[in-house]
C-alpha cells in the first residue's frame, strides 16, 4: 500500500466517524401533550376546547432547523372542516391544515406534518393517517382567527420555525368553520425537532474531530519518516 493510498484509507475512517457522531447529534427531541382537543368546543362549529392547546418546550440549546408535528388519534365527521394552526413561542404562527379532504369520516386516525414529507393531501381526497407536508386549501376563505398580536401564515411550510428559539410555549389553534359536524384529536399532539434536517449528514465538524482526524493524518507521517531515516 503507497503512502498516499495510507494517507486516504486514514481521511476515509476518521470522516465515517465523523458522519456517525453527526447523525447522534442530530437526535430527534420530542415534546408530547396527552390532552385531548375537542372539535369543536361546544355545538357544532367553531373553535375547539382548549383553544389554544398549550405544549411547553424547554432544555433546547442548539440551533433548530426541523420542526414536525404529529396528531394523535384524528376523527371528524366532516374534516374538511378542520382548520390548524401552529404558533410558535416568538410569535411566528403557521396554518398547517385548511379545508382538506372530502366529506369521508376519519376515525382515529395519526396525523404527522413534515416539510420533508413527499405524500401531500388532496383538496379533495379521503384524508388517511400517514406523514405529509403542510395541507392548505388556499381556494376557500380561512375563518380561523387568532389572538393578537399573532398573525397567521399562510401559504409557508414548517421551515418558518427554523432558526427561532424554540424555548417556551407552542400553541396549536383549531377550528371547526363548518355546521352539523363534530371530531376530536383524542391523543393530543407532538412536536419533534431536529438540530439538522433528517438524513443530512453534511454538517461543520466538530474542532474535537477535526483535531483527531489532524493527529491521524500527523501519526502516519511521522511513522513514514521514521521508516524512511
Amino acid at each position: 500500500m503507497t503512502y498516499a493510498t495510507r494517507i486516504l484509507a486514514v481521511a476515509a475512517v476518521l470522516f465515517c466517524s465523523l458522519a456517525t457522531l453527526n447523525a447522534a447529534n442530530a437526535a430527534p427531541i420530542v415534546f408530547s401533550s396527552t390532552d385531548p382537543i375537542a372539535i369543536p368546543g361546544s355545538g357544532d362549529s367553531g373553535t375547539a376546547n382548549p383553544f389554544p392547546s398549550t405544549l411547553s418546550v424547554s432544555g433546547i440549546t442548539d440551533p433548530i432547523t426541523d420542526v414536525n408535528i404529529t396528531l394523535f388519534n384524528v376523527s371528524h365527521t366532516f374534516p374538511n372542516d378542520i382548520e390548524i394552526a401552529l404558533a410558535g413561542p416568538t410569535g411566528v404562527a403557521l396554518v398547517i391544515l385548511a379545508d382538506i379532504g372530502n366529506p369521508t369520516d376519519i376515525v382515529g386516525i395519526d396525523l404527522t406534518f413534515d416539510d420533508q414529507a413527499t405524500a401531500v393531501l388532496s383538496n379533495s381526497g379521503t384524508v388517511t393517517g400517514g406523514t405529509y407536508q403542510v395541507a392548505q386549501n388556499g381556494t376557500l376563505p380561512l375563518h380561523l382567527s387568532l389572538p393578537s398580536p399573532l398573525s397567521v401564515t399562510f401559504g409557508q411550510t414548517l421551515s418558518v420555525f427554523n432558526g427561532l428559539d424554540p424555548n417556551g410555549d407552542w400553541r396549536l389553534f383549531v377550528n371547526d368553520d363548518g355546521g352539523g359536524d363534530v371530531g376530536s384529536i383524542a391523543g393530543g399532539w407532538s412536536l419533534t425537532f431536529n438540530s439538522a434536517p433528517d438524513g443530512d449528514l453534511n454538517a461543520i465538524p466538530e474542532p474535537t474531530t477535526l483535531a483527531l482526524f489532524g493527529l491521524g493524518l500527523a501519526g502516519l507521517g511521522l511513522a513514514r519518516r521514521k521508516r524512511i531515516a
